[in-house]
Order: C-alpha cells, then structure tokens, then sequence
C-alpha cells in the first residue's frame, strides 16, 4: 500500500536522522515528461554527505540503494512503497541532495524490417565514394556506438579494431548479442563494417576504431541510468565521435530529461566528443 509523504515522515522521525529540507518543491510542470521506470528514483548527493546519511535519506522515503555510478557519482534507490512522484519530491527537498530525478526509458530509434532496405542508403547521394578517395577513415579515431549489443563474429567484422567494449545493460564487458537484427549491429555496420571485402555491406568510415558500449535491451529500450553511464565511458576511454540513435517518445514539444543525462550530455562535449 503506498503511503503518503506525511505519514511516511512521521513514522520515521522517531526512528531515523532528521536531515535539514529545503521548502517542499513542486514536480516541474509536466514531469514525467516521458515514460519511466516505476519504483527507481535517481538520484546524486552532495559530497559531503557521509554514506550512513545516505542510507538514512534513502530510507526515509521508503528506499534501499541499489546501484551507484562510479563514472557520474549518482545512486539508483529502489522504492518499495512510495510513489515515485512523491520520493522525487521529498528527496529534492533535502539539503543535501543535488538533484533526484525519474529513470526514463528511451527507446532504439526506428529502423524498417523490410528485407533489403540495408540496400538503401544510397551512398552516391552523399558522395560516399568521392569520400572514400580521401579517406576511409584512421585507427586513430575512435567512433563509439551506444545501442543495442552487437554481433563481433559476423564476416564483416573481420579486420575492425575494437576497444574498451562495456556491457551498461548486464553490467560486464560483453556488449554482445544473439538476437536478430539488431539496432546497435545495424548501426555499427553502416558506420564500420569492412569495406571492399566482396562480402556484406560497406561501411562509412571502415578503418577507424570502434568503441562498442550496449546500453539498451534485446527490446530496444534503455534507462537513463545506462545510457549516461554510456555516454560517459565514451569520454573517459578515448572515444571521439558518439552515436546514440536512440530517443524518448515524443507527443508535444521535447523537454530536457534532465541529470544525469544533461550531466554525461555536458562532459562529452567538454571533451570534445562529436555526437551523430
């Protein structure tokens, strides 16, 4: 049964620290703005904040942590009574939380089953092969591709270098996958799959360096949780440009999804990270 934030504060007041609040904010006009996972709230603390504290604010609203971002410094709580309207607000008043916000779900962008439409993209209307003649790309350049898992022992993948893969999704460093036809495989391919082998498709930029970071299910969708521990691999491990084709469903007009997003969004630019 959910309980209110006012009996849930009164229970607790005996039994827990009382920590500093701020006055109770509102949620922002329109929040959620998209879909989200229900019982997670995210959610970044002050550094001054000791550990136990931590723990003790997560309890009050009804909350065990269950995840922390080494890369981004945020925590997951795992809610088992509260709404999570109602722990966002609450934790959004407590002075030593930055920021708290819903773990959003965004979703592989769409890409038509028709059996050749691999056949058209159409590279001479964008002058692929003029391109071609002046590069095909430097090993130098390391392109990272956060999306679904990828397929490494497909023949058109034989020759491409690959570095510092990270699995966001299953937590290791196996983005791999065996589901067909997937997003990240599709992805990945169009911008590195060898090139002038007689096999497969060719890919924009063959000879540079891939970056493969998993960060959405064998469904298609991710939480923001992932894929701005995504993102922010990509900066500390050298990548240089940055594909996500990924995206929250729209109705209206977008909104900003917020941290730690917009946090992994701001240090890759920073580092200078080219985003396609």
């Amino acid at each position: 049964m959910h309980r209110t934030l006012a009996t849930l504060m009164v229970v607790l007041l005996g039994l827990t620290p009382v920590f500093a609040t701020k006055p109770l904010p509102l949620l922002k006009t329109g929040e959620p703005f998209y879909e989200f996972v229900p019982g997670q709230v995210l959610v970044k603390f002050a550094p001054t904040i000791k550990t136990a504290d931590i723990t003790a604010i997560a309890a009050q609203v009804d909350g065990e942590l269950s995840y922390h971002s080494a890369l981004l410094d945020f925590y997951r709580i795992d809610l088992s009574g509260t709404d999570v309207e109602e722990a966002i607000s609450f934790l959004r008043g407590q002075d030593g939380v930055l920021w708290a916000n819903f773990n959003y779900i965004a979703h592989a962008a769409y890409t038509p089953n028709d059996t050749y439409y691999g056949y058209q993209w159409h590279y001479p209307r964008i002058n692929m092969p003029q391109a071609w003649d002046i590069t095909l790309g430097s090993a130098s350049v390391v392109v990272a591709v956060a999306d679904m898992g990828f397929y490494f022992d497909h023949e058109d993948w034989t020759g491409v270098q690959t570095v510092h893969p990270y699995d966001f999704v299953g937590g290791d460093t196996d983005p791999s996958t065996t589901v067909d036809d997937s997003h990240g495989a599709h992805v990945a391919g169009t911008i590195l799959a060898a090139t002038n082998n007689s096999v497969g498709v060719a890919g924009v930029a063959p000879l540079c360096t891939f970056m493969p970071i998993r960060v959405l299910d064998d469904e298609g969708s991710g939480t923001t949780q992932a894929i701005a521990d995504g993102i922010a691999w990509s900066g500390t491990q050298g990548a240089e440009v940055l594909n996500l084709s990924l995206g929250y469903p729209v109705s209206g007009p977008p909104q900003d999804p917020g941290p730690p997003l917009s946090t992994a969004v701001a240090r890759a630019y920073l580092k200078n990270i080219v985003g396609e």
